[in-house]
């Protein structure tokens, strides 16, 4: 899968490039929500009852020095470390 956020905005960030087309990947759609936020929405885990408890995707077209921020809106399980506060180096 790719996804790519609307091109360009007048805030002068350029949209990002995400791409998951490649072995492991799990990124199902990317949302630009502000000029340097995004809504990222995950496959979920091959068999598992809709869980969802890693991610594998990269992004093109960064800007040195913008702080980008990813949501990742549906990253869950109900015993998941993320839950008790753990957060991705």
């Amino acid at each position: 899968a790719s996804a790519s956020a609307s091109s360009s905005r007048d805030d002068g960030i350029k949209a990002l490039d995400f791409s998951s087309n490649f072995e492991s990947g799990n990124l199902r759609r990317a949302i630009r929500v502000g000029p340097a936020e995004y809504d990222l929405i995950l496959a979920c885990d091959t068999n598992t009852n809709g869980f969802t408890q890693w991610f594998f995707f990269k992004v093109k077209n960064m800007k040195k020095g913008v702080v980008y921020t990813f949501n990742m809106i549906n990253n869950e399980k109900s015993q998941s470390a993320f839950n008790a506060g753990m957060r991705p180096v």
